[in-house]
């Protein structure tokens, strides 16, 4: 059987070891997905680029006086030490579901053996948040906001003039936040109230968080921002003498909000600022996960995962030590159980409380999570773990042309995300990746592929070309069929 999907066209034309030619295209299933273009650059490079400025954050930690609310003069206290919350929400030690957000396949709910796609969607998704007071989980993506009140699912107006709702939070009275490039706005069952991004001096909005208390927490590249009541509050705590870059805004279960950027990790409690040393190699933590006990999950750059117990110090994750068959590890959630749930380049990782590996989901061995994995949300203790499966195989075809006219002997590579900056070939570091070289009349197949996203990179001649952009292989492939993608189209041979 052969499956068709639209023809293919070159995005980005890199150039290996140095030189990139570009050119503008699309690529996959999402009209609103753009092509975007990099300079390919020698591995020394990238290291070299991927370095910051050391910052007093980048110091070894020491106490010094804590900053009170308010006050812009006085510095954060350093510490190791993740906050611990005196009582644990009883609702959080109960067993609960795990909700996937998968690009090509849609929203997986996983519940012990039960594995069902509660939410068929072919785009990426945003972000997932659940009410832990009812289990009513939240679900952003693409064009698209749902409600899910068990097996009831029920699609959401989204805000106006707020464009795609890419963060979501949730506040102790079960309002609903959004946030997106034009504001901020909040449902609270009669329908959204915007707050326009010239609120935030028009600054890039990061992330949003609601704290136990209710106060909303809203973060820009440059500032942080609180609503006191009803009015809009820029913090002007110089928590980093240089641009901080705040991304991630978390509200912990005590009350505590953690802030992380790429001036350090900082909890706010007392009403004072702690520094926390969450270091991931080179980088700052991008990505923060707390759960229901204070447990602390951080990443940075592409696999450095930091996990702190409760009370307890940070220590980090040895990927090359690891089960772990993945490049690039996001840390999305903790449950009541301790486990922290990552998002990777290859599936789905789940840790236990010590950080060693319980297990990977990779696509095709979990019923539905088949394509690349965006969110994660896991309600109170999580589910019990399902049994692994074996991943569907077939084959992917194609032809690759230039002018109309077929391109033979160019090298094809697949792989789950083809690199814009490599030593040998863009999937040359991927964990899973195949290649084949096209015949004389430009077609080619690819062989004992398993399901799964993968994104396409083509050597016609001497240089790379690499495609970006949304998904479009192969997360519906299934055992014993040929995925055609159809006609590649090179704008260009070099």
């Amino acid at each position: 059987m052969t499956m068709t999907s639209r023809s293919f066209h070159a995005l980005v034309l890199a150039a290996a070891l140095g030189g990139c030619s570009k050119s503008d295209g699309t690529e996959g299933k999402d009209p609103a997905t753009k092509a975007s273009t990099a300079d390919t650059d020698t591995a020394d490079q990238a290291d070299k680029a991927g370095k910051a400025k050391p910052t007093d954050g980048d110091k070894k930690p020491g106490v010094r006086k804590a900053r009170k609310a308010g006050d812009d003069t006085a510095d954060t206290a350093d510490t190791q030490v993740a906050p611990k919350p005196a009582k644990v929400d009883e609702k959080a030690t109960r067993p609960g579901p795990a909700y996937i957000g998968v690009e090509g396949s849609g929203l997986v709910r996983v519940d012990g053996a039960k594995v069902k796609t509660i939410i068929p969607y072919d785009y990426p998704f945003y972000d997932l948040v659940i009410d832990p007071r009812n289990g009513t989980l939240y679900a952003s993506a693409i064009s698209a906001l749902w409600e899910v009140k068990g097996d009831v699912v029920s699609k959401l107006p989204q805000p106006d003039d707020i464009h795609n709702v890419e963060k979501l939070a949730l506040g102790p009275d079960g309002v609903l936040w959004g946030l997106g490039h034009g504001g901020v706005a909040r449902r609270d069952g009669k329908g959204w109230t915007r707050e326009p991004a010239k609120t935030f001096e028009d600054a890039l909005l990061s992330d949003i968080a609601v704290d136990r208390g209710g106060r909303v927490w809203v973060v820009t590249t440059s500032f942080i921002w609180r609503l006191d009541g009803d009015k809009w509050k820029r913090i002007d705590n110089k928590l980093a003498r240089d641009q901080p870059f705040w991304k991630t805004v978390i509200a912990g279960p005590a009350g505590e909000v953690y802030l992380s950027g790429n001036a350090g990790t900082f909890v706010y409690e007392g009403d004072a600022w702690r520094k926390l040393t969450l270091s991931t190699g080179i980088l700052q933590p991008d990505e923060l996960a707390v759960g229901p006990d204070g447990r602390l999950a951080a990443s940075g750059g592409l696999a450095d995962v930091s996990l702190a117990a409760p009370g307890t110090a940070a220590k980090g994750l040895d990927l090359k030590s690891s089960a772990i068959k993945a490049k690039q590890l996001d840390v999305m959630a903790v449950d009541g159980a301790g486990r922290t749930w990552i998002r990777s380049d290859n599936g789905v990782v789940i840790l236990d409380g010590d950080g060693a590996l319980l297990q990977q989901w990779r696509p095709g061995t979990v019923a539905g999570i088949n394509g690349k994995v965006q969110a994660i949300a896991v309600a109170g203790a999580g589910p019990e773990l399902p049994e692994l499966k074996a991943a569907a195989k077939g084959a992917i075809a194609g032809k690759v042309i230039h002018n109309g006219k077929a391109v033979a002997g160019a090298v094809i590579e697949i792989c789950a995300s083809p690199g814009m900056m490599f030593r040998t070939s863009p999937c040359g570091d991927a964990i899973v990746s195949h290649r084949a070289t096209s015949a004389a009349d430009g077609t080619f197949t690819i062989p004992d592929v398993a399901v799964g996203s993968y994104g396409f990179a083509i050597k016609p001649r001497a240089k790379w070309l690499v495609f970006l952009g949304g998904g479009g292989c192969c997360e519906k492939l299934e055992n014993g069929q040929t995925y055609d993608v159809g006609a590649i189209t090179l704008e260009r041979l070099e």
